[in-house]
């Protein structure tokens, strides 16, 4: 799993392309597509930031909720390469952008150390 400071990095990363494309969007649509990609991961690095992290069961990762920490764990599954939450939200969520930026942060550690990624899985 990638460290703090490398899923902090993809946090930085991701804000700043989704703000780059928020910016060059041309309809109201694309706009509110950004915004909320934008608002999903400004609120997962907040939340990173504040020490929540996610738990790999082997199938799927599991959040705690943060309005309900002590009772609601949202489960958080790749479908067709994309993040998918079980929470209410019905869109994009932070829970899902949390596990979005620790899936960018692993792929640019084998990007920048393949020999050592691949060790990794043996």
């Amino acid at each position: 799993m990638a460290t703090d400071t490398a899923i902090s990095a993809a946090f930085e990363t991701l804000l700043d392309q989704i703000d780059t494309a928020r910016r060059t969007a041309e309809d109201k649509d694309e706009i509110a597509y950004w915004r909320t990609q934008h608002n999903g991961f400004a609120k997962a690095a907040a939340h990173f930031a504040e020490g929540v992290r996610a738990r790999w069961t082997g199938a799927s990762y599991l959040v705690r909720s943060a309005t309900r920490p002590d009772s609601v764990v949202h489960r958080v599954r790749q479908v067709g390469g994309v993040w998918l939450c079980s929470c209410e939200c019905m869109s994009f969520c932070w829970h899902a952008a949390l596990i979005a930026a620790y899936d960018h942060a692993g792929d640019e550690a084998e990007r920048s150390n393949p020999v050592e990624a691949m060790a990794e899985l043996f």
